[in-house]
C-alpha cells in the first residue's frame, strides 16, 4: 500500500514530508516501506486510488482532496486561492464521535460539534454513543462531518455554508451508503 501526501498549501507539506523521508534514507534510517513511489495524481484520481485501496491517506487529507475536486486545473485553484486569501480562516479541531459501527469526525458547524472543543487534548473528552452511524445520520440535519466505517471507508457530508469564502468539499463516499435523503 502506498501512502498519499496532502497537496494542500502549494506543495509545502509534500516537500516537508519528502525532505524528512530523504534525510532518513541518507542516514540509513530509511524503512523499506517509507517511500516506495511518488506519483502525481489529480484529486479525483487520488480518491479513486484510495477507494480501490491502492493508496491510503488520513481523513483530513480525504476531506481536502474532496475540496480540491471542485477545481478543474491548478490555475483555477490558484485564482480561487488568491481571491479569498485575505478573507481569513478558522481554526479547526475535528472531534471524534465513536458510534456502534464506526465513527464520525465532527467539524465546526455540525450540529453535534461541541461549543468548546478540546484544542489541546488536555480535557481528554471522549464522545461516544451506542447508536449506529446510519441512525445518527437519519436523526441529524446540519452536517459537517467525515463518516468512517473503517480506515478505507470514508464519506464526507456537508450541508452548511463554508466560512470566509471557502469552498465546501464535494460529498464523496467510498461505499454505497445513502444518507443524502436528509441533505
Amino acid at each position: 500500500m502506498t501512502f498519499a501526501v496532502s497537496v494542500a498549501c502549494c506543495g509545502i507539506e509534500i516537500r516537508r514530508f519528502l525532505r524528512r523521508q530523504l534525510a532518513a534514507c541518507k542516514s540509513n534510517k530509511c524503512h523499506e516501506e517509507a517511500l516506495r513511489e511518488l506519483k502525481w495524481s489529480s484529486p479525483p484520481e487520488a480518491i479513486e486510488r484510495f477507494k480501490s485501496q491502492e493508496i491510503w491517506f488520513p481523513p483530513p487529507q480525504f476531506y481536502e482532496f474532496c475540496r480540491l475536486c471542485n477545481f478543474s486545473s491548478l490555475e483555477e485553484l490558484q485564482q480561487f486561492s488568491s481571491a479569498r486569501a485575505l478573507e481569513g480562516c478558522e481554526r479547526w479541531m475535528p472531534v471524534m464521535l465513536s458510534a456502534a459501527d464506526g465513527s464520525i469526525q465532527l467539524l465546526p458547524g455540525d450540529e453535534l460539534y461541541p461549543e468548546d472543543p478540546d484544542y489541546t487534548g488536555e480535557k481528554k473528552i471522549i464522545m461516544s454513543t451506542d447508536k449506529k452511524v446510519e441512525d445518527l445520520m437519519k436523526e441529524g440535519g446540519v452536517f459537517h462531518r467525515i463518516v468512517m466505517k473503517d480506515i478505507n471507508n470514508l464519506a464526507v457530508y456537508v450541508n452548511i455554508q463554508a466560512k470566509y469564502k471557502h469552498i465546501n468539499p464535494l460529498m464523496i463516499k467510498c461505499d454505497n451508503s445513502d444518507y443524502n435523503s436528509r441533505l
